[in-house]
C-alpha cells in the first residue's frame, strides 16, 4: 500500500500564487494546474463520520475515482488513515 503525506491549509489566491511560484522555482518544473471536485457521501445519521471514515468520489480532469478512508491512529496533530482507491 502506497503512503502519502498530505497537508491541508486554507489560503487566499495571492498566497496560493506565491507558493506555486516558489514551488515551480524550487523544482524547476512548470507544473500543471487543474480543477478537482470531491463529492462526499454519508448516511442521514452520519454513520461514516461518527466511525471516523470517509467515502468520496473525486473528479479530476476526465476521470472519476472512488476513495474510502478510515481513521487509523493519531500522532500529535497528524492523523494516520488507511485509504483505498
Amino acid at each position: 500500500m502506497a503512503q502519502e503525506l498530505e497537508f491541508k491549509v486554507m489560503t487566499d489566491r495571492a498566497e496560493f500564487d506565491r507558493c506555486l511560484a516558489r514551488l515551480r522555482a524550487h523544482t524547476g518544473q512548470s507544473g500543471e494546474t487543474y480543477v478537482q471536485v470531491n463529492y462526499y457521501f454519508d448516511s442521514p445519521a452520519f454513520d461514516l463520520s461518527r466511525s471516523h471514515a470517509m467515502l468520496r468520489v473525486r473528479r479530476k480532469k476526465n476521470s472519476l475515482s472512488l476513495q474510502y478512508k478510515n481513521k487509523r491512529k493519531r500522532i500529535g496533530s497528524m492523523l494516520l488513515c488507511d485509504e483505498s482507491e
